[in-house]
């Protein structure tokens, strides 16, 4: 999870037509763990016309990673729904669950789910025969829908 730590950073910038003036010392590679938030105002005149000039504004917010732990019955509900969701997307409109078994551990703190199911699913696709697959069909002697 991240927990803000309330340090920001703004840095501006200028582009006129293609080129950009930096209103800051460094490259902007930064080595803290930030979000950043970029915005570009442009100048213009409401409807009428955009100048090739605007001013760009790039905030970080600085953050720190903690873990963040939960109980194994919340894990294993939670990763229970995504198998759940994961498996009705592959299967599909035309597929159905027959059954499932899944088992939960935990293993050095992270969940692990293992879902098997039982599904049936169309996977075959109908073609209507064409004139010669028909005549050659009724010479082997098989039946057809058609004759």
């Amino acid at each position: 999870l991240k927990e803000y730590s309330g340090k920001t950073a703004s840095r501006y910038s200028l582009i006129l037509g293609n080129k950009r003036i930096n209103f800051y010392q460094s490259s902007g590679i930064l080595k803290d763990e930030c979000d950043i938030i970029i915005s570009e105002d442009k100048l213009s005149m409401d409807g009428v016309f955009t100048l090739p000039v605007s001013l760009v504004c790039r905030q970080s917010l600085y953050y720190e990673t903690i873990m963040a732990s939960h109980s194994g019955e919340y894990m294993k509900m939670l990763l229970q729904e995504r198998a759940n969701a994961e498996l009705l997307q592959r299967i599909g409109e035309k597929g159905e669950v027959l059954s499932t078994n899944s088992s939960f551990k935990v293993i050095d703190g992270f969940g692990v789910l293992t879902l098997r199911a039982e599904c049936r699913q169309e996977i075959g696709l109908e073609k209507p025969m064409g004139q010669q697959e028909i005549e050659m069909a009724q010479a082997a002697g098989e039946e057809t829908a058609n004759g």
